[in-house]
């Protein structure tokens, strides 16, 4: 092997080995990846509690502290769970999704929660679509205030719920499609604040 080859051969090796090494500390880089902490500073979890994507943050959010809980996954879901009533915000207590309010996309409330509490979601700007279970039978004051994306809404109680203008305030309900049980549709489209949205059947 000629002087010439012999170099161009130590050449390609260390351009291999600098390679690999730039992979490798991409897949750390990648792996290392930093997830924004939950609201309780618990950490992060990774189970799924129904839902296969990463939980980023999560904690209690019931009236009694832990009869609620929430979580907010990497696909930007929050899904709220449990039985009873939701804690109300405000007078300077946030919810503790807020720090995360640009982030929420979709948001389901499950079967068993009683209420949504005051300021609940406000400014949650980015967030689209929410889905209320039949068991939600009081929407307090301001709980959607300035759900600007806010363009769907799935209300799974055949009675429509006695609220006033002041839970979306500050949003276009007439650019909302609000999605109701089939037989329902009527009573929707008569009651007081809900019949400013675009109301369907499921």
């Amino acid at each position: 092997m000629t002087k010439l080859n012999l170099l161009e051969k130590m050449k390609k090796v260390m351009i291999f080995k600098m390679m690999a090494t730039v992979i490798l500390l991409l897949m750390v880089t990648i792996s290392c990846e930093k997830e924004p902490s939950n609201g309780n500073g618990k950490g992060n979890g990774n189970g799924n509690s129904g839902n296969s994507a990463k939980i980023i943050a999560q904690g209690n959010c019931g009236s009694d502290g832990d009869n609620l809980k929430w979580i907010l996954t990497k696909d930007s879901l929050l899904t709220i769970t449990g039985n009873g009533a939701m804690q109300s915000y405000g007078s300077g207590v946030a919810a503790p999704w807020y720090e995360y309010q640009d982030y929420i996309n979709t948001c389901v409330v499950k079967k068993g929660v009683t209420s949504i509490g005051s300021v609940a979601f406000f400014n949650c700007y980015n967030m689209n679509s929410v889905t209320i279970p039949n068991s939600v039978t009081s929407i307090s004051m301001f709980a959607f205030w300035l759900c600007s994306g806010l363009t769907s809404i799935t209300n799974q109680n055949p009675i429509p719920i006695e609220i006033n203008e002041y839970v979306f305030l500050q949003m276009d309900r007439s650019a909302c499609t609000l999605k109701v049980p089939a037989g329902s549709v009527s009573a929707y489209k008569n009651a007081n604040v809900w019949k400013d949205f675009k109301v369907v059947s499921m």
